[in-house]
């Protein structure tokens, strides 16, 4: 991560575990949240912007192809 990114995961990471924790979640569930946010930063930490940005359009071309044939094909 470059070092700009870094300081807004962190101070995005400390808000997250402050509001779980004004939630009144318990500390395993807090535990459990932040670390399933840590691993998909670091899956995502992975990509360069273009490869992250033509992922994304990727995934928002199969959503609305699925929801294309759920609609022409749903049976009211």
């Amino acid at each position: 991560m470059t070092p700009s990114i870094e300081s807004k995961y962190n101070h995005y990471y400390s808000q997250l575990c402050k509001h779980l924790k004004l939630k009144g979640l318990q500390p395993k569930t807090i535990a459990a949240y932040s670390h399933g946010v840590r691993r998909i930063a670091h899956s995502f930490s992975k990509y360069c912007r273009t490869q992250f940005y033509t992922f994304v359009i990727f995934v928002k071309m199969e959503l609305a192809h699925h929801l294309h044939i759920v609609l022409c094909h749903s049976y009211n």
